[in-house]
């Protein structure tokens, strides 16, 4: 079982350190909502990690994770997790809370099920995505080995405290008072993977008979292991 870490904040960090936020944003506008914002509302959300379908040629946040996996960029599965969130229901609460009684002045930790490991993530996209996720690592990479290799690598630098960790998290908030019922974590991986698929984010890995090959398919031919970048 994995180690528990009950702050209920999910992280993004594995593979795609997210940029910063700066931290005294969001008590900036609760201080200015208090002090002159007369009569003004606010209600803030706290996603974990958001995955979903990508709607244009950038990926981003979460969703990058997804993109290594499927392009074999990561050399292996490390032992980490992570929370995550549909991004159709990360816009269903925003669009809620504008209305919903009760939801001004509060705070929302949007998130799914209970976090799923790297290994997980990268079983359903093979699982789900079939040929497109031919790249999708399967091997696991020890404990010991990321530890020993964050002296001198910046990202497992990054993520070698967080492993065996799965953070705890608590949404009875945002189901009670939005009454938010989100997608389950598998539907935003799934979603994800396939937008990229076809929009020709991700590189798959087909193979080519030689009969199916327009030049030589002898030896000296190209491989019959060919990289192409799947298309719409």
């Amino acid at each position: 079982m994995p180690k528990q870490n009950a702050d209920g904040v999910g992280h993004q960090r594995m593979m795609c350190p997210p940029k910063r936020a700066r931290p005294s944003a969001p008590q900036a506008a609760w201080d200015f909502v208090a002090t002159q914002g007369g009569g003004l509302e606010l209600t803030t959300m706290l996603p974990v990690a958001v995955m979903g379908s990508v709607l244009g040629p950038r990926v981003s946040g979460a969703n990058q994770v997804l993109q290594r996996l499927l392009n074999g960029q990561v050399p292996g599965l490390l032992n980490i997790y992570f929370p995550v969130v549909d991004v159709r229901d990360v816009a269903a609460a925003h669009v809620t809370a504008m209305t919903a009684p009760g939801a001004a002045g509060e705070r929302f930790l949007l998130a799914a099920d209970p976090a799923l490991s790297m290994g997980e993530i990268a079983g359903i996209l093979r699982a789900r995505l079939d040929k497109a996720a031919a790249r999708v690592p399967t091997d696991v990479i020890p404990d010991d080995a990321v530890r020993a290799g964050a002296a001198t690598n910046p990202t497992l630098r990054s993520v070698k405290d967080e492993l065996g960790y799965s953070r705890r998290f608590s949404t009875d908030k945002a189901r009670r008072i939005l009454r938010w019922d989100p997608h389950p974590s598998e539907d935003a991986v799934v979603a994800a993977g396939r937008s990229m698929v076809e929009r020709g984010l991700v590189t798959v890995a087909l193979s080519l008979s030689g009969s199916q090959h327009s030049g030589h398919s002898g030896p000296e031919g190209p491989s019959h292991d060919q990289s192409v970048r799947a298309s719409a």
